[in-house]
């Protein structure tokens, strides 16, 4: 979505609501994608212990701070006619995504997960300072797989196998 968002802000400039579309959208395939992912994860090993609920409602925690967010910051835009408080978005998101880092690290005492929290407070600044920037949202997709994609893969891979 925020490299659809970036190509379409660049080059084809539309009607402000298709952006909300394409996040809408975006929104509503990783909903069903996360609820057959954490079906999924429920079987694995561990899923049930107190480290893993209690990171788990840390990430729960970022996820409603983050729409509540997006729905203040609609508000926001809609007072203020303009568009240019969605661009703060990016860096608060990530900013969240890192403090949910924070807490899994704190639970876990995994020391490779310091590396998602530094990321995330390096691309949270980056977001800030690019912020008028046409690369913002270019940003914001790879602080998004930088912080969601490859340390999923590495958390999956560390994960006990189901077949011994």
């Amino acid at each position: 979505a925020a490299i659809l968002h970036w190509y379409l802000m660049n080059y084809v400039k539309p009607e402000g609501w298709v952006y909300g579309a394409v996040w809408l959208t975006a929104l509503v395939i990783g909903c069903v994608g996360l609820s057959v992912l954490i079906r999924r994860l429920r079987r694995m090993p561990g899923a049930s212990s107190p480290t893993n609920r209690a990171a788990g409602l840390g990430w729960q925690a970022s996820g409603y701070a983050i729409v509540v967010t997006i729905f203040s910051t609609y508000l926001v835009a809609n007072r203020l006619d303009s568009s240019l408080p969605f661009a703060v978005l990016p860096s608060i998101i990530v900013t969240l995504w890192g403090a949910s880092w924070m807490i899994s690290l704190s639970l876990s005492e995994q020391k490779w997960m310091w590396g998602p929290v530094v990321t995330a407070v390096a691309f949270a600044l980056a977001l800030g300072w690019f912020i008028t920037s046409p690369f913002l949202y270019l940003i914001f997709a790879a602080a998004m797989f930088s912080l969601g994609v490859i340390p999923g893969i590495i958390m999956v891979r560390r994960e006990p196998s189901l077949i011994v």
